[in-house]
């Protein structure tokens, strides 16, 4: 997954580890080939809890809109635009 936005991009790489053997974290496991049934099962379980688990209001992806409680909207414009408005 990644997001841009202007000039910038950001990457949500899949990131895996063995907490046993590496518990600081330090290798990240996710494009090891011994490890993709373990990322897959992971990525498929994660899907299954948002498709049980979000509110389509707040839904991005299925038509939702941004669920927001900033004090100060006229942070957010400039990245969702001049008739954005929070929702509470």
């Amino acid at each position: 997954f990644m997001m841009r936005i202007e000039n910038t991009e950001y990457d949500f790489k899949q990131e895996l580890y063995d907490l046993v053997n590496d518990p600081d974290e330090r290798k990240d496991l996710a494009q090891d080939p011994e490890y993709a049934d373990v990322v897959a099962e992971l990525s498929t379980r994660l899907d299954e809890f948002f498709t049980d688990y979000a509110n389509p209001r707040w839904d991005l992806w299925k038509g939702g809109v941004v669920k927001s409680n900033s004090t100060r909207p006229f942070l957010w414009k400039e990245l969702w635009g001049d008739d954005w408005a929070p929702e509470y």
